[in-house]
């Protein structure tokens, strides 16, 4: 099984990249993040980005610290691409809802990013941005 799968949902403006519970940062990171820049590439329009974590990859507090800055700050950093909307986690994980909320910070560049228990939840909030009227 792959540590992680990652699409362009087709009916609606989502990439979906799925974490197995075997992902590693030291495996996985680089190829997580060129996949899913790939995909911000190729697109005609602005992207939520759902990271699904919902099978619980173990992570510590430096491997969320050292994702936060490569995701956010790196040279390809997928969250700084001009197709990124927002970014979405889905996690039940207290460390990695801190650090999500953290990335709405000045020191991160104020991502827009929220976390949700379940991808059902996401879906529904993302189908609800999608229905309101640009103001």
């Amino acid at each position: 099984m792959p540590a992680f799968t990652i699409e362009k949902k087709p009916d609606l403006p989502v990439i979906l990249q799925t974490f197995a519970p075997d992902w590693t940062m030291s495996k996985d990171l680089k190829a997580t993040m060129a996949d899913a820049f790939a995909l911000l590439e190729a697109s005609s329009e602005p992207l939520y980005y759902i990271a699904d974590m919902s099978a619980d990859p173990k992570f510590s507090f430096t491997d969320v610290s050292v994702a936060v800055n490569e995701i956010s700050r790196s040279a390809n950093a997928v969250l700084k691409h001009p197709h990124m909307k927002e970014h979405i986690v889905i996690t039940q994980s207290p460390l990695i809802k801190l650090s999500v909320k953290g990335l709405n910070s000045d020191v991160f560049g104020r991502v827009p990013a929220r976390t949700f228990e379940t991808l059902e939840a996401a879906i529904d909030y993302i189908r609800s941005q999608i229905a309101e009227p640009v103001r």
